[in-house]
């Protein structure tokens, strides 16, 4: 923690002490370590943010605001152009988050550091009654962690669509993001577990998630079962020659077993029969879905399970989710917000 903090210092006071001369980053207290959360006082105190804001008043081009966002509250400075920034995320005096974004001269110095432990000491806040069962612990990656509580409701809209007009920009809602980010890191068992969470706009994500790995899965395994057609042909073509290539048989057989084996692990991500009962039971109970769209302004509509998971709609979902892969999601850097 000690190491890191004074990595954030040095990188920011390299960058803004080259724009702000009047503020002095060379000395820094540390306080942190690796078991306590860092007290966001501590860090304010560390940056002198009295006086960046101050700067940032005062001189053009610069600004440094501090923004509510209910559960959390954002210390936020930028250069005029969107670089040499940093925000930090506060929750309760303790840093859920700090950013900083650098310009290409000094790539090396882009920061990203998140507390795992005051993000679930958010959503037990937020979620008192949630059962130990649906509980995750910090040695879950961080996106996991944020991906599987934001479904759960967490600093979150409770919304179901697939693209919405937000203002006059359509995006992905934040719980398709997170179930996208669960369903291409192959984290089926939480989504099993969220489909089953007493939320509807929750479940009905879950049961659009599970149907598309059912098709990717039985998707791939028609192609490894090709695949091995054209290797056991490959073979027999090889045992029908007078002088047998031993060694080149063998490596056909060792990706022969390969692919079988392969196709025995994607067997185990199709959907049960309990998974489609519990999906089919879902539309069955006809239950109310608030859902957003491209409307031309944000508002939030009623849907119903029923339309939302008829055959239908099942059969568009694979087509939804391709649509949507044209997004960075799977691949981009974690941020906050």
């Amino acid at each position: 923690m000690k190491r890191l903090l004074i990595l954030i210092l040095i990188c920011i006071s390299t960058k803004l002490i080259q724009g702000q001369p009047v503020i002095n980053f060379n000395k820094f207290p540390v306080t942190n370590n690796d078991t306590v959360p860092m007290k966001t006082a501590d860090l304010l105190k560390a940056l002198d943010w009295e006086s960046i804001k101050k700067f940032s008043d005062t001189t053009k081009g610069y600004h440094a605001r501090i923004y509510d966002y209910g559960l959390i509250t954002e210390y936020k400075h930028l250069k005029q152009g969107g670089i040499d920034r940093f925000s930090i995320g506060s929750y309760k005096g303790l840093v859920l988050y700090f950013s900083s974004d650098v310009s290409e001269s000094l790539k090396d110095c882009e920061i990203n550091y998140f507390d795992k432990s005051v993000w679930l000491m958010i959503a037990n806040d937020c979620l008192p009654n949630l059962p130990d069962s649906m509980k995750l612990k910090t040695n879950e990656p961080q996106s996991m962690l944020l991906a599987y509580y934001r479904l759960l409701g967490v600093d979150t809209r409770d919304e179901y669509g697939w693209r919405c007009e937000y203002s006059s920009t359509p995006m992905e809602p934040t719980k398709r993001t997170a179930i996208m980010r669960l369903l291409y890191n192959s984290r089926y068992d939480l989504i099993r577990r969220l489909i089953r969470y007493p939320n509807t706009q929750t479940q009905v994500y879950a049961a659009d998630a599970l149907i598309y790995m059912d098709y990717m899965s039985k998707q791939q395994i028609e192609k490894q079962i090709l695949l091995i057609e054209e290797y056991k042909k490959e073979l027999d073509s090889l045992n029908n020659t007078d002088n047998l290539n031993m060694d080149k048989a063998k490596i056909i057989e060792a990706s022969i077993k390969q692919e079988e084996d392969f196709i025995k692990y994607l067997e185990k991500e199709l959907l049960t029969e309990d998974d489609w009962r519990t999906i089919y039971e879902l539309r069955d109970s006809k239950q109310t879905v608030k859902i957003c769209g491209l409307s031309g302004s944000y508002k939030i509509y009623e849907s119903n399970t029923a339309d939302l998971l008829s055959d239908k709609a099942i059969s568009e979902i694979p087509g939804n989710y391709k649509n949507l892969e044209r997004n960075t999601i799977s691949t981009s850097k974690e941020k906050f917000r």
